[in-house]
């Protein structure tokens, strides 16, 4: 089924369409609301909210402004900045859940050197994200 058909069910009440659409793209909005907020519990927070909002709004979707997965994209987006305002913090590295972010990235395997470097990179990298102004990090993680 299209994500079109999928989602016409869903808005009619269909759970198995939904939990369709949930397996088809928890990975994807994870991620993308992990790199956001850096937090593994928030971003299982904001992940049900996401897909919350796919189950009652589903009837709102227009196939033919966005893509499902640019419209579940805009949605968990807003919702990472409002929770982001609303708890008044930053990504910042105190938050930047590291080992969380670990299966984010590839690491390579070759040799010991190889994966401590990478390591380290890594953090280097998600410190000097996290030091980004919140809209320069959202264009950035777009």
């Amino acid at each position: 089924m299209t994500d079109e058909e999928l989602m016409l069910a869903v808005s009619k009440g269909d759970q198995s369409a939904y939990q369709t659409l949930v397996s088809q793209h928890l990975n994807a909005i994870s991620h993308y609301a992990f790199r956001l907020l850096g937090n593994r519990k928030d971003t299982e927070d904001i992940c049900q909210e996401v897909f919350l909002k796919l189950w009652t709004n589903a009837s709102k979707w227009q196939p033919e402004k966005a893509k499902l997965t640019t419209w579940l994209h805009r949605i968990t987006h807003n919702l990472c900045i409002d929770y982001l305002r609303k708890h008044g913090r930053t990504h910042t590295s105190d938050t930047l859940d590291i080992g969380a972010a670990e299966h984010l990235l590839e690491t390579p395997q070759s040799d010991e050197q190889n994966e401590s470097i990478a390591i380290d990179e890594k953090q280097r990298v998600n410190h000097a994200i996290s030091l980004l102004p919140e809209t320069q990090r959202s264009a950035l993680m777009l």
